[in-house]
């Protein structure tokens, strides 16, 4: 005989396993970069996420910036060897989008993790966080008045944002979840009748 308590744990490993969020990755997807300096934007690149930190947007020349994507990191590096990059202007912005979630077209970006290496914001000691917007599929870095890098100090300044994402299991998997909690049920009520 079957108790009610196996019913339910059967049911809860059922359900917590089918509700458990599939792992995101970038890698696989085509993502736009539009850098806008306040005058003619550069751009769209597009470019497909390949798996592995490999420098990305080859494809925009004479940018003083690189971008690297990794499965749900960016890091966007600007300034050379030599000398600082100082970015002028009002609107100088750098805009990532159609960022999305090979396989599962319901992940959203939920939240952000920002850290810099060696920019710094002139006049300011630190790069205001608040520059690094984003909403859904997309991020912007504003990068006007501000200076990445410091000579031969601090050759490169580094920006690195995490991503971190809302998303659901595919909906065939969560359909064969479905179907095998209800197996399960039935079973053990079939056994319990039996017994």
């Amino acid at each position: 005989m079957i108790k009610r308590s196996s019913i339910l744990t059967s049911l809860t490993i059922v359900l917590s396993v089918g509700l458990s969020h599939a792992h995101a990755t970038l890698i696989g997807d085509m993502v736009t970069l539009v850098h806008n300096d306040g005058g003619t934007p550069f751009g769209p690149f597009i470019e497909q996420v390949q798996a592995g930190p490999t420098e990305f947007f080859p494809s925009a020349p004479n940018q003083p910036f690189t971008v690297n994507l990794e499965s749900s990191i960016i890091t966007i590096q600007a300034g050379g060897p030599v000398s600082s990059v100082n970015f002028g202007g009002t609107i100088n912005l750098l805009e990532l989008t159609s960022l999305d979630w090979v396989g599962d077209p319901s992940a959203i970006i939920e939240g952000i993790t920002v850290t810099v290496d060696n920019v710094f914001n002139s006049p300011m000691a630190a790069f205001d966080l608040g520059r690094v917007t984003f909403g859904d599929h997309f991020l912007t870095v504003d990068v006007a008045g501000t200076t990445w890098g410091d000579g031969f100090v601090a050759p490169v300044g580094t920006l690195t944002v995490e991503l971190q994402t809302s998303h659901s299991m595919p909906e065939p998997l969560t359909s064969a979840m479905g179907v095998l909690g209800l197996g399960i049920l039935t079973h053990s009520l079939r056994r319990r009748r039996a017994g």
